[in-house]
């Protein structure tokens, strides 16, 4: 059938199905807005988008304090652990002077017997700013080859400005 073949209001509303139109079929003006529906669901997130340009450099910071300038090794005295025994031994850094490393070295015996037990920085006043490094070896004689005695000393890094 064509548009020709009927007649003048042949169809009218109750002669159309319902949901059957779309807007494009309405002229212009005829159809009203409805009241707007609930938000919907917020959606996924989008891409990250590029990075932006380099910004300006800043304003030159204040002038920190001096560094250390001046670092020195601070040996403590010699000390002797005897076969199956240990020591202590310990080297400080001088008032105005910061720890920043230390260690222990061996001077005299037998070094195969030697075992270490600490070596560590040492806080004497617990201020949480280490004073000098503490060194505890012992001389294990491993063998029973009573080596003899086991001379050792502690040393601390010092800084200071």
């Amino acid at each position: 059938m064509k548009r020709s073949d009927l007649g003048s209001n042949a169809v009218n509303g109750a002669k159309v199905a319902n949901g059957s139109l779309t807007a494009a079929e309405f002229a212009p003006g005829t159809l009203l807005r409805g009241a707007a529906g609930p938000a919907g669901a917020p959606g996924a997130p989008g891409p990250l988008g590029p990075v932006g340009p380099i910004g300006p450099q800043g304003p030159i910071g204040e002038t920190g304090p001096a560094g250390a300038t001046d670092v020195v090794m601070r040996e403590g005295a010699q000390v002797t652990a005897a076969a199956d025994d240990f020591e202590f031994a310990e080297a400080r850094c001088q008032d105005g002077e910061t720890l920043t490393g230390g260690g222990w070295g061996y001077t005299a015996g037998s070094y195969r017997d030697a075992r270490v037990f600490r070596s560590a920085p040492l806080d004497d006043d617990a201020d949480g700013r280490p004073d000098g490094w503490d060194a505890r070896v012992g001389n294990d004689d491993i063998n029973d080859s009573d080596d003899g005695d086991l001379d050792f000393v502690a040393f601390a890094i010092c800084a200071s400005p």
